[in-house]
């Protein structure tokens, strides 16, 4: 059976348990999703307690970083909706509806088209 990674990390020449292995082996990967820690651990039905405990204990032994996951970029798509934008007012203030890539679905409502810059900027700051 082919070892993964996490299977030779040692400290002070103990090898890992199976837990260990477990918690580092979704610590590598969530480091590389660029995901919060909360966000990895919903996605992959880790319970949320559990893993940050366990990023602790991993920290304790020096397996795991004490910097954040690197920042990711996504790319967006903006296509046309299937059916016309009903909710547009004549001053043009409409709503804009788009899904995350962690899976959430967003609406903001009251936006002016010459606020979409603005809004996409500041959108770009927050980190799930």
């Amino acid at each position: 059976m082919p070892e993964t990674a996490s299977e030779h990390v040692k400290t002070e020449n103990k090898p890992l348990t199976k837990q260990e292995q477990f918690w580092h082996s979704h610590y590598v990967r969530w480091q590389q999703s660029g995901l919060s820690l909360a966000s990895y651990a919903r996605s992959q039905g880790l319970v949320e307690n559990t893993f940050y405990g366990w990023h602790a204990r991993l920290k304790q032994r020096g397996l795991a970083k004490p910097e954040p996951a690197p920042t990711v970029f996504h790319r967006v798509a903006i296509k046309s909706p299937d059916v016309p934008i009903s909710d547009k007012t004549d001053d043009g203030i409409t709503s804009l509806r788009f899904r995350l890539p962690n899976g959430i679905d967003c609406e903001i409502t009251g936006i002016k088209p010459s606020s979409f810059a603005g809004l996409l900027e500041m959108l770009a700051c927050i980190r799930l």
